[in-house]
């Protein structure tokens, strides 16, 4: 009897132990208790978070026990000074959504959301009524969005709220961690009192402006479809960077709409990632399975463009259109592509066949800085127009059309017609 006893109280204590040792998502039966290690501070507890307004300085380390359904947009810092606010937040493997946008990340605020569970949940916007854009997040300035861990980040758009940005727009920094943006349909809105519509639906996942910072890692951004950026549009100075990402999808339509005239007119169709007058660095990633209806998976638009390419794929796109590119489309001759490492351009297509990197304006030429000897890259140039295309004579270059073909020039490759 007393060995009974013995082993009962050795099983109860054994028990007892277990309930105390908390880690990330772990909870105690009373009190509960949530912690995180942030950076090199280890067990930092999180205090539940019931949905309330977060006002005043410094720092929240918060988590969700149950899902969280907001009737309205969190607005975090001030849009006329510049806040010390650092939020910590943990979802928990519970589902975060509002009528309106998750949140307004103004200038001096970082937001990290984070989810410990080992079932993916959902980060859900509908977007603003009034601005149509930046569906789930805004993010100014000098805000920061980071989203970790097994998330999808995404928007309900059935009423059609956003034209632009479908799930954020980025004018500060958004960095994605090993979580997924899921990409909806933004178009054009028309205008009221007889306005010529000019709001274009732009970038079904997530649009960087002003100088901003998008970093994909780890990540997935899919599903975006839009008149221009159907997953990702950078515009004006900003930075895109993905690592050890994919971008898969998007579908790039024309819209017809009656312009000032009270005609009709169409435009769009350009770009599972569009690119102007900004930087866009792949490593180690791959964008696939984009169909656009004008200019390429990736097109790179007006000056000042560069893009960085270093074992990454571009591969299994296709434009339906005649003589624009399906991989790469470059509009004018001063942007900048630099390959390096295994690159894969190939396997894209238009509406006449292959076609991986169409320069639209002869000029622009292409940089090799150490392509691996395995690397295909297919290059074509707007209506078979002869001139130099790569700076280097690598065999990784070769002609998309079968009307022309690569000849020497000054140690690089030129596209000749045959």
């Amino acid at each position: 009897m007393k060995k009974r006893i013995s082993v009962l109280l050795a099983v109860v204590m054994l028990l007892a132990v277990a309930m105390v040792i908390t880690g990330c998502g772990e909870t105690n039966t009373e009190p509960k208790v949530h912690k995180h290690d942030i950076g090199e501070t280890k067990d930092v507890e999180f205090t539940v978070w019931d949905g309330s307004a977060i006002t005043g300085e410094g720092t929240y380390n918060l988590y969700l026990d149950k899902d969280m359904k907001m009737d309205k947009k969190l607005v975090l810092g001030d849009m006329m000074s510049t806040s010390d606010i650092t939020i910590n937040l943990c979802l928990n493997g519970y589902k975060w959504e509002s009528e309106g946008r998750i949140a307004d990340i103004y200038d001096g605020v970082t937001l990290n959301i984070c989810n410990c569970s080992e079932t993916e949940t959902t980060v859900v916007g509908k977007g603003d009524p009034y601005i149509k854009r930046a569906g789930t997040f805004y993010v100014n300035l000098e805000g920061e969005l980071n989203v970790y861990g097994k998330i999808n980040v995404t928007c309900d758009n059935t009423a059609e709220r956003v034209a632009y940005g479908g799930v954020a727009e980025v004018m500060g920094k958004m960095g994605i961690y090993g979580a997924t943006v899921t990409g909806v349909d933004v178009k054009r809105i028309p205008k009221e009192n007889g306005q010529a519509d000019t709001t274009t639906g732009q970038g079904g996942g997530i649009c960087v402006n002003s100088g901003g910072e998008l970093i994909l890692k780890d990540g997935l951004i899919t599903g975006g479809s839009s008149a221009v950026g159907a997953n990702v549009f950078v515009v004006g100075g900003s930075t895109f960077t993905m690592e050890n990402s994919k971008i898969t999808g998007g579908l790039c339509k024309f819209y017809t709409y009656p312009n000032q005239n009270g005609e009709p007119s169409t435009s769009g169709g350009n770009g599972s990632v569009f690119i102007e007058e900004s930087t866009f660095i792949m490593k180690n990633s791959e964008i696939s399975g984009a169909e656009v209806a004008g200019k390429a998976a990736v097109m790179c638009n007006k000056a000042n463009c560069v893009v960085e390419m270093t074992d990454s794929k571009i591969i299994n796109n296709k434009s339906t259109h005649a003589t624009f590119g399906g991989g790469m489309h470059w509009a004018k001759d001063d942007g900048v592509l630099k390959l390096s490492g295994k690159i894969e351009i190939d396997n894209n297509t238009n509406g006449s066949g292959k076609s991986n990197v169409l320069i639209y304006s002869p000029g622009m030429v292409i940089q090799d800085l150490g392509m691996s000897a395995d690397s295909k890259v297919g290059i074509s140039v707007f209506e078979n127009t002869a001139g130099k295309v790569a700076d280097k004579n690598s065999a990784a270059f070769y002609a998309d059309s079968d009307a022309c073909k690569l000849v020497e020039d000054n140690g690089g490759w030129a596209l000749a017609k045959k």
